[in-house]
């Protein structure tokens, strides 16, 4: 009963995890049906479990006596006990210096921004692409709405700098994209969601894309979110 036990335990979370939306803190956001239906075979493979060690318990009541099951995979219910009693959170400020920075590549085109909205929702992925390659420079002198995270860092004396992670998978390959956000009135600390205003500052030369660099933006308002959003990961797909 001991792995019928662990798989059914294991398979429970996952759905709660999936359903409730918690597993944006772990994976990116198309990776909910993928967890879902792993975790729903995994119940009924507990299911089968449980129901096959029962009839081999009454049919075989001496071999199940003797017989052990491997105590270590008792740990895999170690995490899992984690998860009842600290709330996932997503990847944040004290993560940042982990990894290396997002580095756009290349594009040729790009859509035309949103006519008549002001101002235009953006993904942090492409206000940085189109900040870096887009030779119309759609952005200038445009209002566009980021969502992302403070970040203090020293480089940035009158503001902070503004961050989301992407990722391809889960957190595990997540890479900051950030917008260092200049005009800032009132500090704010790390951690921090919020949805800002703001506008592409134009750099007097080309970005050297051999050198780390950051998109730089002038803040014009900003309101401050209650939490973090359910998909705080972007996705480069």
């Amino acid at each position: 009963m001991g792995r019928a036990t662990i798989m059914l335990f294991v398979g429970a979370m996952s759905v709660r995890l999936a359903w409730t939306g918690e597993f944006g803190a772990f994976l990116q956001q198309r990776m909910r049906w993928p967890l879902l239906i792993g975790a729903v075979v995994l119940v009924l493979l507990g299911m089968a479990e449980a129901i096959r060690a029962d009839v081999e318990r009454r049919d075989h009541a001496e071999v199940s006596r003797r017989s052990v099951a491997p105590s270590v995979g008792w740990l895999l219910i170690v995490p899992m006990l984690v998860l009842i009693s600290v709330a996932p959170t997503a990847l944040g400020a004290s993560a940042v210096d982990r990894t290396d920075g997002y580095q756009s590549t290349e594009r040729d085109a790009f859509d035309p921004l949103p006519e008549g909205q002001e101002p235009a929702p953006l993904t942090f992925l492409e206000f940085v692409d189109r900040a870096v390659w887009d030779q119309d420079e759609s952005l200038r002198d445009r209002p566009v709405l980021l969502s992302g995270f403070v970040v203090n860092d020293e480089r940035t004396p009158d503001g902070f700098v503004l961050t989301r992670f992407a990722v391809a998978c889960c957190a595990a390959d997540a890479l900051p994209v950030q917008v260092a956000i200049s005009n800032v009135a009132t500090p704010l600390p790390d951690d921090t969601w919020i949805d800002a205003v703001v506008v592409w500052r134009v750099p007097p030369e080309p970005y050297d894309l051999e050198e780390p660099w950051i998109v730089e933006a002038d803040l014009i308002r900003y309101e401050v979110l209650p939490a973090a959003p359910d998909a705080p990961y972007e996705s480069p797909y």
